[in-house]
């Protein structure tokens, strides 16, 4: 049943929602499991479309590990070792393809023919081709972090939250720890003094 349609704005919104992020492990046994070095390793060279499609897979628990290695699509060895890929790392690397899709960014298949542009159009069929950073099929980006830049094509947005959001609760525990301690430390006990102070305090007890 479609949504009712008014004044240009659709329907009511959605009634429900979560309050907490789906969590695919949570009533998994640890084998049950896809361990994380290899949601971190899915994506070694693949597309931006790719990279968001295997991603979904493994935050709502649909995706699947090989049990065995299967043949390359390229080189027919038995070297592709990752879930959802047709193409190993090597033949990715050198043909510059997608190891999911098996698709060029740079290849004009991806967009229309030069039929389907007007003749008086006023950018060239060129500039139509050239790839934007935003284009679902190009490469991604290098992370800013060190721990993440040998993933060359993984989406990583998700993991640089994560460094983010650890960082964060690490100084938020540190904080905590520090006013814990304060507030432990009884009124009466003095702290302990500096080399400063026990300095000054030296050369007073000489001068008197």
């Amino acid at each position: 049943m479609k949504r009712s349609v008014r004044n240009g704005a659709r329907g009511c919104r959605q009634a429900y929602t979560n309050k907490v992020k789906y969590d695919p492990n949570k009533y998994k046994l640890e084998k049950e499991k896809v361990p994380e070095c290899i949601l971190i390793s899915m994506t070694k060279l693949c597309c931006r479309r790719c990279c968001e499609i295997i991603q979904w897979k493994a935050d709502y628990g649909k995706y699947r590990p090989l049990e065995r290695a299967r043949k390359c699509n390229l080189c027919g060895k038995k070297s592709v070792v990752l879930a959802y890929h047709h193409i190993c790392h090597e033949c990715a690397c050198s043909e510059r393809l997608c190891s999911k899709c098996q698709r060029n960014p740079q290849d004009n298949s991806v967009y229309q023919d030069k039929r389907d542009f007007p003749d008086d159009s006023d950018c060239s069929f060129q500039q139509e081709l050239s790839l934007d950073d935003d284009n679902k099929y190009s490469f991604l980006k290098e992370s800013e972090y060190e721990e993440l830049k040998y993933l060359k094509g993984l989406d990583v947005r998700l993991l640089e939250q994560d460094i983010i959001r650890r960082e964060y609760n690490k100084e938020v525990n540190e904080a905590r720890k520090s006013n814990e301690y304060k507030r432990t430390v009884p009124k009466n006990e003095s702290w302990p003094k500096t080399n400063k102070e026990s300095s000054c305090s030296s050369s007073n007890d000489e001068f008197l």
